[in-house]
């Protein structure tokens, strides 16, 4: 678990730094810039000093969709087992999220995305990719609010 500074992104993909704060869901990059969920938990992981104010969770990710069987996605986001978001995609989310400095804890924090409609596209018949996908993220970030 590291430190997860504000205003300094978690950035996905082969170039990324994700990895530093990867627990379970995630797949190996397939791109720089981007790595995709892996079932439908997916989960990061990281400590951060102490908040004078309420901090902004800015979120840019892209879901999977299925035209015309999968139209949406939906995305739970959970800090410290405590809601926070949900969202119905069908584009790029470019989320900014407010969440109470009192859901932080000063040991540990974890940062959970649910992605109840995620699918495979193997089993689905749309291609061979077996892996379960909701979404692609490309940068997750604590701004100071």
């Amino acid at each position: 678990m590291d430190n997860l500074a504000l205003n300094s992104p978690i950035t996905f993909g082969r170039g990324g730094n994700y990895l530093k704060y990867a627990v379970r869901g995630w797949s190996d990059p397939d791109s720089d810039a981007r790595t995709w969920n892996n079932g439908h938990i997916a989960e990061l992981d990281f400590k951060n000093g102490l908040l004078k104010r309420d901090p902004i969770f800015r979120i840019e990710a892209t879901p999977f969709l299925a035209e015309p069987e999968l139209r949406v996605q939906e995305i739970f986001i959970y800090l410290n087992g405590l809601w926070v978001h949900f969202a119905k995609v069908n584009n790029d989310l470019d989320a900014e999220i407010r969440v109470s400095r009192n859901y932080f804890n000063a040991q540990r924090n974890v940062l959970t995305f649910v992605m109840p409609l995620a699918t495979c596209p193997h089993e689905e018949g749309w291609n061979e990719d077996r892996r379960i996908l909701g979404f692609y993220f490309q940068r997750v970030e604590l701004v100071d609010g």
